[in-house]
């Protein structure tokens, strides 16, 4: 059995000593951190990233500009001199709306940032089999005007009609709904 930690800020992670974290390094096998807890340790040396084996990315495509997945590869991952495999997860290949003639270039800027390669479900039916589907459950409602009229209700609502001996006069405009009787 693998022991597991995990790290956030909410954690109080960022207050914590150099020994803390030799500690939690010596007690876990796994290490989950949020990116940013992540980028900060290696950021600080606290832990060197060739110690790592394998660095899985959830939502990759977030790793563009100034995000701390692009810091980590930009920052650390390039000089590694025995740098850990990579697997990238993601539903969307881009954080952006693309058009299916941006797809390649998009996918070519993360195999460049993760040093990898992208790859996916050879097509919709493979995806299909081994993806989760979502149910999807139509709940029809009346509209609010349906909902008054069927219940014989009036609404009452005010606006401003105009600026008069230096106030404003409001109309109070009362409306009765009632069904249509088509006979």
């Amino acid at each position: 059995d693998l022991s597991v930690g995990k790290y956030y800020g909410e954690l109080g992670v960022d207050l914590w000593q150099k020994e803390r974290w030799v500690d939690e390094f010596e007690q876990h096998q796994v290490l989950v951190f949020s990116a940013q807890v992540f980028l900060n340790l290696v950021d600080h040396n606290y832990f060197p990233l060739y110690k790592v084996n394998l660095l899985i990315f959830d939502e990759c495509q977030h790793s563009t500009g100034e995000s701390c997945y692009a810091g980590l590869m930009n920052r650390h991952y390039n000089g590694c001199h025995d740098p850990p495999r990579i697997l990238g997860l993601t539903a969307s290949i881009s954080g952006k709306k693309i058009t299916p003639g941006e797809l390649s270039k998009v996918a070519k800027q993360i195999e460049n940032i993760y040093k990898a390669r992208v790859a996916s479900g050879s097509d919709r039916e493979e995806s299909n089999r081994h993806g989760t589907s979502v149910q999807i459950e139509h709940i029809y409602y009346l509209s609010y005007e349906d909902e008054i009229c069927s219940k014989n209700e009036s609404i009452m609502i005010a606006f401003d009609v105009k600026y008069c001996h230096g106030q404003y006069q409001n109309l109070y405009l009362s409306m009765i709904f009632r069904p249509l009787n088509p006979f």
